[in-house]
């Protein structure tokens, strides 16, 4: 493997060349972290004893703009992943956890 640029892994193999472009983009990130997100919540509904089918409403509380905006992009992603009726921002009385290595807050 060799690096032609910045960003771009190459591997050559007989006469075929593949690159692959490693750079994590902003785009990227936030898919990275609202899947993470998903994770985290699902791991909460677990040690909290729900049901596979029951609903919740999640209420998070964050100082990190990229996982706001992150959450708030792909809101009906999560909502669906978690079955969760609504995901809202606000003010949130529980213990930090860390989503990605950043911190947030989140209650069910």
């Amino acid at each position: 493997l060799g690096e032609m640029e910045t960003k771009l892994v190459t591997k050559t193999i007989g006469g075929l060349t593949v690159g692959l472009n490693t750079e994590i983009t902003e785009a990227l990130q936030k898919e990275g972290l609202a899947r993470e997100f998903i994770r985290t919540v699902n791991q909460m509904r677990k040690e909290a004893g729900l049901s596979i089918n029951d609903t919740i409403n999640i209420s998070y509380a964050t100082d990190d703009a990229l996982l706001s905006a992150s959450l708030q992009e792909y809101a009906s992603v999560i909502m669906k992943a978690v079955l969760a009726k609504s995901l809202n921002a606000g003010s949130v009385s529980v213990a930090l956890v860390k989503v990605d290595g950043r911190s947030i807050s989140i209650t069910l």
